[in-house]
């Protein structure tokens, strides 16, 4: 496994966790998302914050622990043990289960304890959720809501949930 494919995956395990309870902190092109867990394994360790941070090509993510200004990469044993025990905590279907105990002192990488190819798949159901696609059922049933908006793409419009909650109910 890779380290951007553990860390973004982490970041979406995050997402999923934390966003019922409080929304994301944002700052422009940044995400921050902060887990407020301690493990006994890993002693010293009380929050972990990720920030997902949007470059024009790619998208990098960073790992802070408690209040430190400096990030720790995921060669830190005391933040991979903290990693495995949050692994454990929330049952996360992509940890392998053949894990010997204490694998970061036996010479295992924490890379080494997920296994890639049961990494769930973080996407929306839909690229654009608030735009709906006119279909020719639409046009010859004559069903078709308009829109003063300009959708990117010809053939797009923006469903009426979306305009409903946008612009009130008309």
């Amino acid at each position: 496994m890779l380290k951007i494919t553990l860390l973004s995956s982490l970041y979406k395990e995050f997402e999923k966790i934390i966003y019922d309870k409080k929304a994301p902190n944002y700052k422009s092109d940044r995400r921050f998302l902060t887990m407020e867990r301690s493990y006994p394994e890993a002693a010293g360790i009380d929050s972990v914050t990720m920030e997902e941070r949007y470059l024009p090509k790619s998208i990098l993510y960073y790992i802070w622990v408690n209040d430190e200004k400096e990030t720790r990469d995921l060669s830190d044993k005391t933040l991979c043990k903290w990693i495995l025990a949050f692994a454990q905590d929330y049952k996360l279907q992509f940890l392998k289960s053949d894990i010997p105990e204490n694998p970061l002192e036996n010479g295992f990488s924490i890379l080494d304890c997920f296994d890639a190819s049961k990494i769930p798949d973080y996407r929306k159901n839909t690229a654009y959720s608030d735009l709906t696609i006119t279909r020719m059922e639409d046009v010859k049933n004559k069903s078709i809501v308009e829109d003063t908006r300009k959708a990117t793409f010809p053939g797009m419009t923006f469903s009426k949930k979306y305009k409903e909650e946008r612009w009130g109910k008309e």
